[in-house]
């Protein structure tokens, strides 16, 4: 039989260094490498990169809810206003017969639309079915100017139906039955 020296020999533990003994097999806990080390793959990625895939999951979610919400529109607006992209002028020419309230009001501008998504197509038809109006056109000149040319029909004179009195351009096309003292020179 073989004897162990005193050096190999193991010394018993009294009950309160055996409390304070490490558990578990192996390496010592602040010796053990974390398990993204292990992943490998994982040990190869920048420090931050769980920084931007918060910020990523982030945007995501605040965009997901804009849209779901139908603000998707209101927060464009809202953003390239603040970029410098709001309607902030809107030049007329060519009106005689029609005042500027009642062109602004076709064109229905929004309070902080912006510029690059408003529908000028729409606004110019809006435009055109005013009585007055025989040709409009809308332009937008970014970064903040709305340009809008009219056309109007001349009036030639005066055509009277019974009780109905209306004006009417060269060609004989009835412009507006809303005749007041402006027109009491035209021909009757």
């Amino acid at each position: 039989m073989l004897s162990l020296g005193r050096k190999h020999r193991r010394k018993a533990l009294t009950p309160l260094e055996a409390e304070l003994a490490p558990r578990g097999r192996g390496v010592a806990r602040l010796h053990r490498q974390p398990v993204w080390r292990a992943a490998g793959r994982l040990a190869e990625l920048p420090q931050w990169t769980g920084s931007a895939a918060a910020l990523g999951f982030l945007t995501l979610t605040i965009g997901y809810g804009i849209v779901i919400g139908g603000h998707g529109r209101l927060v464009s607006d809202a953003l390239l206003s603040g970029a410098g992209f709001g309607i902030e002028a809107v030049k007329l020419s060519g009106q005689r017969e029609i005042n500027e309230f009642q062109i602004l009001e076709a064109l229905e501008i929004p309070e902080g639309a912006s510029l690059a998504l408003y529908d000028a197509e729409s606004a110019r038809e809006r435009l055109n079915h005013m009585a007055w109006v025989k040709n409009a056109s809308v332009m937008k000149l970014y970064p903040s100017t709305l340009q809008i040319n009219i056309e109007e029909r001349v009036p030639y004179a005066l055509w009277q139906r019974g009780d109905l009195v209306s004006i009417v351009n060269q060609a004989g096309d009835v412009i507006t039955d809303e005749v007041d003292g402006r027109y009491a020179n035209l021909l009757l």
